[in-house]
């Protein structure tokens, strides 16, 4: 039987709620002693889809597909929280890679991407607040394959 009064004395708010201690009272224990990193590792974690890197004071954690910001850096104090990069300002072409792989000591990062682009208007027809899109003649469409390789140091 899990006396309540002695399981109540160890939980603060920092902790988990009552109810999950008596359900599981092995969490009231002690924590293990904490161990600290290593100083040279290459770890990935793919069920997150994340590959994190450290070399002494530098560390790098790499966003695997799906994401835009694809790569953050820290190096000492100094943080860099995320990179990315579009081949266009405006637009489709923002880069968010949808696969990525290792190779030799570099990670590569790719998508493809596919759209239509809509011509300027022929001459006669320049006042756009008369027209709409639909006058306007696409370009057929296009593959605009993109990439990034991240090297090791």
């Amino acid at each position: 039987m899990v006396n309540l009064r002695d399981l109540s004395a160890k939980v603060t708010p920092d902790h988990a709620r009552l109810s999950t201690l008596v359900e599981f009272p092995e969490l009231a224990g002690a924590l293990p002693e904490s161990q600290p990193l290593p100083d040279n590792f290459e770890k990935s974690f793919l069920a997150i889809g994340i590959t994190r890197i450290r070399r002494g004071l530098l560390d790098v954690t790499m966003i695997l597909q799906d994401s835009s910001y694809f790569f953050s850096l820290r190096n000492g104090a100094a943080t860099i929280n995320a990179v990315r990069f579009a081949s266009s300002f405006f637009g489709k072409a923002q880069f968010v890679p949808v696969a990525s792989r290792k190779q030799g000591e570099s990670y590569v990062f790719w998508q493809s991407l596919q759209g239509q682009y809509y011509q300027p208007l022929n001459p006669p027809h320049r006042e756009l607040q008369k027209l709409g899109r639909a006058e306007s003649q696409q370009a057929p469409e296009r593959d605009l394959p993109a990439g990034a390789d991240r090297h090791d140091y």
